[in-house]
């Protein structure tokens, strides 16, 4: 566990709570790093193919895609094929951002989100 010198000697302050909240940040995104890596190296523990042999069991299940066709991770012909494999899914495609996130993209996901709430 990590302790600011200023919280072993008794001192407290927004100095030390400002870093404190910082390595807590850092901590939690070397973690999500970290377990996102663990999965991608495994393959999520899925056969190849899985997810797309197996979206029609999402049937009823509303989904949204949203993908950046200039993502460079993954081919937008990866996200055609599960909109075609799972019944009922939408796919917006933005033509022009990637995998991080646009004013386009950011509209589409409330609209959905407004759209499950209801």
């Amino acid at each position: 566990m990590f302790r600011s010198s200023a919280s072993r000697c008794g001192r407290s302050g927004s100095a030390s709570t400002q870093q404190n909240a910082a390595i807590g940040t850092t901590t939690a995104a070397l973690a999500f790093v970290r377990l996102t890596t663990h999965y991608y190296a495994h393959a999520a523990w899925l056969e190849e193919g899985a997810v797309i042999r197996d979206a029609g069991r999402l049937a009823g299940i509303p989904g949204v895609l949203i993908y950046g066709r200039l993502d460079l991770s993954c081919p937008v012909s990866t996200a055609v094929e599960l909109a075609e494999a799972w019944p009922g899914a939408e796919l917006l495609v933005d033509d022009h951002s990637g995998h991080r996130a646009s004013d386009l993209k950011r509209g589409w996901k409330l609209a959905a989100l407004d759209r499950f709430a209801r």
